[in-house]
């Protein structure tokens, strides 16, 4: 059966499955609801690499995603990939052992579709072979992809190792929030080039990071071939991650990218304290490219100046005070452009940024004044080891050279 009977197939399957529910409905008690359905068949995958530290977030969220079940329409499916850190019986981890979960509308629990022998979830091969398996399990008119674990944005592997000890020095209080740091299993992580290499490209209609520091325009231009839309935080995120029990509905509706956001950033602008943390972007990868370009424009042969740029006096989404490296892009370009330079790129910026929001503060220490949705690095050509990785970007070659 190729791809397109196997869509038929299932949208067939679909349908019978929604019209018992609508005769099971027409009979059942007053108040029962009828399941939704979305205008298209999705399927959503969730990787969840929590072979660390975030272990415990990643079983809450999976209870979440069982609360929120009502709002999966009848014909769309959640898959969850899950790698835990240790067994946890109460809450059916029997073992550690990664495993392939299912929801569909009303599910109480999740059902285990696969369980994997132990593997390295941080590894490029894990998470393509993972993406193969939902998408054949789940064939759809439409996919999504949930990138949750620990992130460090375009910077080089091992890189988060450091920062997370020099953060927790920044913030001993007891109140501070615990936030995740893509893809870590052990000491094991992968960086963009592999993201790059493990996700297909054109499969999905959004891909959403769950992760710390994935909102940098350096990661969204790796990705541009892999997804129509790309959501992601240029700053920590909180470990508690998206509120899954609230988001479902977002997850498959046709056009609803601007709602996830939205969602996101509503749930934690509503909090007090450090908790009221969060920067959201949403990106349209089909104007990267002329973004590119409008960057391009602007650093080319203004090496000296932005040499001469004060880091300290610029929006920093990081609380590690070095290295400086994830800063606001707006108001990077404005630092450098001429008026007439600034005014195109604003314009084209607008066009590949179509959401953004950030709370006034990040940990109720850090003030946000500026935040157009993505972040980037400064790039000086200094003898940093973040510029010199920074090199091998396609972003930078792209842009710098």
């Amino acid at each position: 059966m190729n791809g397109i009977e196997r869509i038929a197939a299932r949208w067939l399957g679909h349908m019978l499955i929604v019209l018992a529910m609508a005769g099971a409905v027409a009979c059942s008690k007053d108040g029962d609801e009828a399941p939704p359905v979305a205008e298209q068949t999705r399927t959503v995958l969730i990787y969840l690499a929590a072979d660390n530290n975030l272990d415990s977030y990643a079983k809450q969220n999976i209870k979440e995603m069982a609360y929120g079940s009502r709002g999966i329409p009848a014909n769309c499916d959640l898959v969850v990939y899950v790698d835990p850190a240790v067994a946890d019986p109460e809450n059916g981890f029997d073992d550690s052992a990664p495993r392939l979960l299912h929801f569909g509308y009303g599910d109480s629990e999740a059902r285990v579709l696969k369980i994997y022998p132990e593997q390295n979830s941080a590894s490029p091969e894990v998470l393509a072979s993972v993406i193969d398996d939902a998408c054949s399990l789940y064939p759809a008119e439409s996919y999504g992809l949930i990138l949750w674990s620990h992130g460090e944005g375009w910077q080089p592997k091992g890189v988060a190792a450091y920062q997370s000890m020099v953060l927790r020095a920044a913030g001993p209080d007891d109140d501070m929030p615990p936030v995740k740091w893509f893809g870590m299993d052990g000491t094991s992580m992968m960086d963009v080039g592999e993201l790059q290499q493990a996700i297909p490209d054109g499969r999905f209609r959004y891909i959403i990071f769950d992760a710390c520091f994935m909102g940098g325009v350096e990661v969204a231009y790796a990705l541009r071939d892999k997804a129509q839309y790309i959501i992601g935080s240029p700053a920590e995120v909180i470990a508690t991650g998206f509120p899954y029990n609230g988001l479902m509905p977002a997850l498959f509706g046709k056009e609803s990218e601007r709602e996830i956001c939205r969602r996101f950033f509503d749930y934690y602008n509503g909090r007090s304290g450090s908790w009221r943390t969060a920067t959201v972007g949403l990106v349209r990868t089909s104007e990267l490219e002329a973004l590119a370009g409008e960057v391009r424009a602007i650093v080319q042969g203004r090496g000296d100046r932005i040499a001469a740029l004060d880091l300290s006096a610029m929006q920093s989404f990081s609380r590690a005070l070095s290295p400086l490296w994830q800063f606001d892009l707006d108001e990077f370009m404005e630092s450098v452009a001429t008026p007439d330079q600034y005014a195109r790129f604003s314009a084209q910026l607008a066009r590949t940024v179509p959401y953004a929001a950030a709370t006034p503060m990040l940990f109720d220490k850090l003030p946000v004044d500026r935040h157009c949705g993505v972040a980037s690095y400064i790039f000086r050509g200094g003898s940093l080891n973040h510029d010199n990785y920074y090199k091998t970007l396609e972003w930078y070659k792209s842009v710098y050279e």
